[in-house]
């Protein structure tokens, strides 16, 4: 017989019968044994410490949201970890979602910008072109559109362009990003001076 995480199950029943409320576990970190207290600090730091590989990216992480284009787009970086800086975009119009992309910045080599958009068979590779302070390019000459993704950051300004060949003719979206959330919002970041 299969057995069962209790707390998980306790949660299960109370949500199955309508409970309104459920106890928050009384334990704190302070309350396990030494040894456990420092596994849990080793773990805590490992996760928590900056990638060396992607450093040069972590001006990106946080929440940035427009409306340039009309439906209020979002992207949201979180920070980089074992050589992986995973992101994500959403646009949302009346209520609802009208697109969805996950995307990673990637060690490599070579570092690369990975996007799979809603509907796409698979994802598309953009590898680094350029990167400068608070500025980084990707390209992938091959793709349909865009063939280049271009990030600026200014302040609490984040300048994306779109640049590419669409049906035969040079072709550039561009919009500008406000950071709403997150690490984005530090204030030796954000500093508009």
């Amino acid at each position: 017989m299969k057995r069962c995480n209790p707390t998980l199950a306790a949660l299960w029943l109370c949500a199955a019968c309508g409970a309104a409320e459920v106890a928050a576990p009384t334990a704190r970190i302070d309350d396990d044994p030494p040894p456990v207290q420092a596994a849990i600090a080793r773990l805590r730091a490992a996760a928590l410490a900056p990638d060396p590989a992607l450093g040069p990216f972590a001006w990106l992480t946080g929440t940035w949201a427009t409306r340039d284009s009309g439906p209020l787009t979002l992207e949201h970086w979180q920070p980089a970890r074992g050589g992986v800086m995973l992101g994500s975009g959403q646009a949302i119009g009346d209520g609802r979602t009208l697109s969805a992309e996950a995307q990673r910045i990637v060690a490599g080599p070579p570092i690369a910008l990975v996007a799979w958009p809603d509907g796409a068979a698979q994802p598309t590779t953009f590898v680094l072109a350029a990167v400068g302070p608070q500025e980084v390019a990707f390209a992938n000459p091959g793709h349909d559109f865009p063939q280049r993704i271009h990030y600026r950051r200014t302040g609490s300004a984040l300048a994306v362009t779109l640049t590419g060949v669409a049906n035969g003719e040079t072709r550039t979206i561009g919009y500008t990003m406000r950071c709403i959330d997150g690490a984005c919002r530090g204030p030796h970041l954000c500093s508009d001076r």
